[in-house]
């Protein structure tokens, strides 16, 4: 078996840590929060697409100021994220807690504003960012030793996710993220048959397309294409296809669409018109209604108390999809060329 289909096909394990971890430290976590008003959620590539979901999450189940920036951005212009910065915490996600851009713009922030409180979440113990930080949530069952990132992206995003909802107090939620595993048990091997045929259809490019809490681990899947399979990608909101990108559709593309429970008729509309010129679709659902497309494959994912908790399985699904198109290819899933599993600067 492949590293990375061993870490994606184990993620669940390691997120039941995870919730059980947090959870664990929910009174704690609530307490460090309670004055904070504004928040920076931080990474790199993946991460920074997580972070772009946790600081949604954040923003709307809390009602904080909550924003998503890429380390690299801020390491470069820091004098343009001041007054953003000097009234934030830091929330800063990392696979290895060792990411250069991260701990250099941590560092730059500690010297400008000594006070500033920074939280640190890594698959990693004993790191420099987690050292820096005043708390720490270290998750080393989450670490990925594949280049391409799984079950580091899912821990990470399910870790955040529990943050904001131990935060706002949401028990529904709460009380589901604490079921995930046996969800994730009866969920996973229903899907296999169904991303087995679909990885063996040829597609030359991806499109995938999800909103709100869930487009950051989004638009994540769609960089697992490029990275595990190797097929150029690209995410955008649902509805916002329509205005350029729709053009760029057409019978050598794949189009992934998360159906939220908000209004169904948009979204199905939007679904029926992709499918005059998609090669494939997939379409995974949050809800119990169809779309009901011809030729489209329809997944329902499990039914939870929040989309935001569903889309960890968009996530399962997109993955798996990409370690199945890759072997169809013959693509080695754990030799992506070019790539390695982290960056390290000199600076």
């Amino acid at each position: 078996m492949y590293l990375v289909e061993k870490e994606l096909r184990g993620q669940f394990d390691s997120i039941a840590k995870t919730v059980a971890y947090t959870l664990e430290r929910s009174a704690g976590i609530r307490d460090f929060f309670a004055d904070i008003d504004s928040i920076c959620v931080c990474g790199c590539g993946s991460s920074y697409s997580v972070a772009k979901s946790t600081a949604m999450q954040f923003a709307q189940r809390t009602g904080k100021n909550a924003m998503a920036l890429a380390a690299g951005d801020v390491l470069v212009n820091f004098s343009s994220y001041h007054k953003i910065l000097e009234r934030s915490a830091l929330i800063l996600l990392s696979r290895s807690g060792t990411t250069s851009e991260l701990r250099r713009m941590a560092e730059l922030c500690r010297e400008q504003w000594p006070t500033i409180k920074i939280v640190a979440i890594c698959a990693a113990v004993d790191t420099p960012l987690g050292a820096m930080a005043d708390l720490s949530l270290a998750l080393p069952w989450a670490f990925d030793h594949a280049v391409c990132q799984t079950q580091t992206v899912s821990n990470l995003y399910l870790c955040g996710l529990t943050l904001s909802a131990i935060i706002s107090n949401d028990t529904g939620l709460l009380a589901d993220i604490a079921d995930i595993q046996q969800t994730a048990a009866a969920f996973t091997p229903n899907v296999e048959a169904s991303i087995e045929a679909l990885g063996q259809t040829k597609f030359e490019n991806v499109v995938v397309l999800a909103d709100s809490g869930m487009a950051g681990l989004a638009e994540e899947g769609s960089l697992a294409f490029k990275e595990i399979c190797h097929s150029p990608s690209n995410f955008y909101n649902v509805l916002d296809v329509r205005h350029g990108p729709l053009i760029t559709i057409g019978q050598n593309t794949l189009v992934i669409v998360l159906i939220s429970r908000g209004t169904h008729a948009l979204q199905a509309e939007l679904v029926q018109d992709i499918a005059k010129q998609a090669g494939a679709i997939l379409v995974l659902n949050c809800t119990n209604t169809s779309v009901s497309v011809n030729g489209a494959t329809e997944l329902h994912l499990p039914e939870t108390s929040h989309d935001d908790l569903s889309a960890l399985f968009m996530l399962y699904c997109i993955q798996l999809l990409c370690l199945k198109h890759a072997l169809a290819r013959g693509i080695d899933p754990d030799k992506p060329p070019g790539l390695d599993p982290w960056i390290k600067l000199n600076i």
